[in-house]
C-alpha cells in the first residue's frame, strides 16, 4: 500500500488514508493481513489518520510485519540542514508515536534525515527497537558532518544495508552476525572510511563513488580487512580517473579469498592498466 506517487505529497496521502481506512476497517477481527508495505509522507495531519490504523491492526493480529518507508519529495541536493534535522525529529516523533510499529518493521527506507542528538539517537530506533529489521536503505541520512557510525549490533537480524549519498565521515560495522550485502553510494568525502569487524555472512558489497585527482589512494586490502568471505565485490567510479597499483600477495590472498565475482564499472575513458 504505497502513496500514489504521481500526485503531490498531500495528495497521495488523502488517497492512501482513505484506502487505508476502508481497507483495515473493513478487515474482520482474526483475519491475517501478514506482511504490510506502506509509503508515506509526513505532510499535514495525515500520519495522525494513518498510524492508528496501522497500530490497532497490529494489536488486533492483523499485521505481523511491516515494510515501511518514509519518503521525501525533495532531492537530496535541495535539502538544507535544517530541513533535515526536522525531518529526522518528524519521523522519530511518528515512531515514538506508536511504538508497536517498531518491533514488526522488517524493512526500512529513511530519505533526507539528520539526528541533531548525533548517532545515538539514530542508533537506537534502527537496532534498539527494530528487532526483525532485515533490510536497511538510508538516502542522505546522517548523524551530522563527518560523524561517525559505529555498528555494533550482535542480536541484530539485519542482512542488507544500503546507503546512498552520506556524509559520514566514516562507517565501522563493527558486528553485524547476518549481514549479507552493503551497497554505499556517493560519499562526501575524499576516502571511502569504512572498517568491518565481525561480519561473517558478508558476501556482496557494492562501493560507487566518483574517483578524482584528489581522492587519496586507498588499500583494498585493507579496506576488506574483517571482511573475508565477500564473493561479489561491485566497484563503480562514475567515468573519472583511476589508478590501480598491485599489492602485497599475501593481503591480496587474505582480503579475496573468496572472491568468484569482481565488477568494476565507470573506468575513466583513458585507463591505463599497466
Amino acid at each position: 500500500m504505497v502513496a500514489p506517487q504521481a500526485q503531490p505529497p498531500c495528495q497521495a496521502m488523502a488517497s492512501l488514508t482513505r484506502a487505508a481506512t476502508s481497507f483495515l476497517r473493513t478487515k474482520q477481527s482474526g483475519s491475517t493481513a501478514a506482511t504490510m508495505s506502506l509509503e508515506i509522507y509526513l505532510v499535514g495531519n495525515y500520519s495522525h489518520d494513518i498510524g492508528p490504523l496501522v497500530r490497532d491492526a497490529i494489536d488486533n493480529g492483523m499485521v505481523k510485519e511491516l515494510d515501511l518507508s518514509i519518503s521525501d519529495d525533495k532531492i537530496p541536493k535541495h535539502c538544507k540542514d535544517a530541513d533535515m534535522v526536522q525531518k529526522a525529529r518528524n519521523v522519530d516523533g511518528f515512531l515514538r508515536a506508536y511504538p508497536n510499529m517498531l518491533p514488526c518493521i522488517t524493512r526500512l527506507q529513511l530519505y533526507n534525515l539528520r539526528f541533531a542528538e548525533g548517532v545515538y539517537g539514530m542508533h537506537h530506533i534502527l537496532f534498539d527497537c527494530c528487532k526483525q529489521l532485515q533490510h536497511l536503505s538510508l538516502e542522505n541520512y546522517d548523524a551530522g558532518d563527518c560523524s561517525l557510525w559505529q555498528i555494533n549490533v550482535p542480536d541484530s537480524s539485519l542482512r542488507v544495508l544500503e546507503i546512498y549519498s552520506s556524509c559520514f565521515k566514516r562507517i565501522e560495522v563493527l558486528c553485524l552476525p547476518k549481514l549479507e550485502r552493503l551497497h554505499w553510494e556517493v560519499w562526501m568525502h575524499t576516502e571511502a572510511r569504512l572498517r568491518f569487524g565481525s561480519v561473517p555472512s558478508l558476501k556482496e558489497l557494492f562501493l560507487v563513488c566518483d574517483a578524482d585527482l584528489d581522492v587519496p589512494e586507498f588499500s583494498l586490502c585493507q579496506l576488506l580487512n574483517g571482511a573475508t568471505g565477500i564473493h561479489t565485490l561491485t566497484l563503480n567510479f562514475q567515468g573519472e580517473k583511476l589508478w590501480i597499483q598491485q599489492e602485497r600477495k599475501q593481503l591480496f590472498r587474505a582480503a579475496f579469498n573468496k572472491l568468484k565475482k569482481l565488477c568494476i564499472y565507470g573506468v575513466y575513458v583513458e585507463f591505463d592498466g599497466q
